[in-house]
């Protein structure tokens, strides 16, 4: 079993696009050269995703150094503050040291491992036994572990490698933040940035296209398998369009390459201590989950998606009703990432060039966990049209709104008002009390087959309170109450 269970995680982590099937060379890969891509065809997406920040961040690099830092000399306080950022209680690597003993050291015994610390930044890597992890696979449903592709491998790292990598971050986020190197539509992994804020901005988006009646499309895309599939070569070219030296990237993405791990088989065992050395295998591709640097590694490549799309598509995008200067057309919070915008043909467009990046990087969208939403849209005479992938299979729509929210409110209450009138009339000329019922057991259902032909959105809105705290109007409950 054990053998069994490494090959699955070998293949799982087997890297899928090669540096060398895109680029002549590795060393054309870190200068960015666009003549030696092997498709030229991919050069209008590199040159558009890439170059402008490549040149921009290396010229200041030239000139100001801004990456220097990451390289300078580890002190104490360093090392200190990097303990301070790890909580107590976290399971440990291979070796069992926990960060509870080394946050207990005073500063005579913390000197050997400052010691080590300066030696790894100074030999640009980590000796290999500070650089192993241990993998645990947790279930992402109730099947628990029956089925090994519907988990997610979490890393449980040596807490001496963790040590330095949470000091080499420490500096990085400090460049990246200081420099405005990240996109603002990126939400996550950075200082002052969190959920609260894409939501509130979602929010207000679909209140003012329900509120306009302007189109609007959003697509939710989700990415498979998103952290294990980032290849290091493209780990590799992302800190290079930043500026960041070559040596220095070469250090972050080896950090990863060399990294060898065993996994976590149960009841005390692993696969290194059933097969002995075999059981211990490095990865092809990914960044580890449960890594200091994985989650700021993935903003970094996936901020050249965000600015390749900003700039090209920035017309497609939703503009406001009251302002049209202000534009939605991107949010990501890590690897999940919302697109919008006002037409279909827009919709699409966007969609291509988010294929155009995800092919170019050997990862692939999740088709049956994306999203697709539509408000306001008007139905052609051969259908609804809806934006397609690049193999002209198309989106379908998760949810769908049609018509402004004021406009079906008044239709149905029309409707509702119509039905009580004929009740009141059929009362007064003195119509058996069993043939009222029954006639109005059939409006009712005339009102509930206009409901679904909305797609059930009027119920879908009451339940949510968009009713701005009114109570669920009665045409939103089923007639047999």
């Amino acid at each position: 079993m054990a053998k069994e269970v490494k090959r699955f995680y070998q293949e799982w982590m087997k890297s899928r696009v090669r540096c060398e099937d895109r680029w002549a060379s590795k060393e054309g890969m870190m200068n960015m050269r666009l003549d030696e891509l092997n498709d030229q065809s991919q050069r209008e997406f590199v040159e558009g995703a890439y170059m402008e920040s490549y040149v921009k961040y290396n010229k200041m690099q030239e000139e100001k150094g801004m990456w220097d830092a990451v390289m300078e000399e580890i002190t104490m306080e360093d090392l200190k503050l990097a303990l301070e950022r790890f909580k107590a209680g976290k399971a440990p690597g291979p070796s069992v040291l926990m960060f509870d003993v080394l946050k207990a050291l005073d500063d005579t015994n913390l000197q050997p491992i400052l010691n080590l610390m300066s030696t790894c930044l100074s030999d640009r890597k980590l000796p290999k036994e500070l650089n192993k992890s241990m993998i645990r696979a947790l279930p992402k449903t109730d099947q628990g572990l029956a089925d090994m592709g519907l988990t997610r491998p979490i890393a449980l790292m040596e807490s001496l490698g963790k040590l330095f990598e949470r000091i080499l971050f420490n500096r990085i986020v400090k460049v990246l933040a200081e420099n405005d190197m990240i996109d603002l539509s990126q939400h996550g992994g950075m200082a002052a940035r969190g959920t609260s804020e894409p939501i509130r901005i979602l929010a207000e988006v679909m209140e003012d296209a329900q509120a306009s009646g302007q189109e609007f499309h959003m697509f939710s895309a989700d990415l498979s398998k998103a952290f294990d599939t980032l290849e290091y070569w493209s780990q590799a070219m992302s800190w290079r369009a930043l500026g960041m030296p070559v040596e220095t990237t070469e250090m972050l993405t080896d950090l990863d390459e060399k990294a060898e791990s065993e996994i976590i088989l149960g009841q005390g065992r692993t696969t290194s201590a059933v097969l002995g050395e075999e059981g211990w295998f490095k990865s092809g591709r990914g960044v580890r989950q449960g890594s200091i640097g994985g989650p700021i590694k993935w903003i970094v490549y996936m901020n050249f998606w965000l600015k390749y799309v900003n700039k090209k598509h920035e017309e497609e995008g939703y503009k406001m009703s009251k302002d049209s200067d202000t534009v939605l057309l991107a949010q990501m919070y890590v690897d999940d990432s919302n697109w919008a915008a006002r037409t279909v043909e827009g919709m699409t467009q966007i969609v291509k060039s988010g294929s155009e990046f995800v092919a170019f990087h050997g990862i692939s969208f999740n088709k049956k966990k994306s999203e697709y939403i539509v408000m306001n849209q008007s139905m052609r005479e051969d259908g609804w049209t809806r934006p397609k992938w690049p193999d002209e299979e198309e989106l379908v729509e998760s949810i769908r709104v049609t018509g402004r929210h004021e406009e079906r409110r008044a239709r149905i209450e029309n409707m509702w008002a119509e039905s009580a009138d004929r009740t009141l009339r059929r009362a007064m000329l003195g119509i058996p009390k069993d043939a009222v019922r029954s006639r109005t057991a059939m409006e009712w259902t005339q009102i509930q087959t206009e409901l679904d032909k909305e797609a059930g959105q009027w119920r879908l809105e009451a339940e949510r309170g968009w009713w701005r705290g009114e109570p669920p109007p009665p045409w939103t409950r089923s007639p047999n109450v």
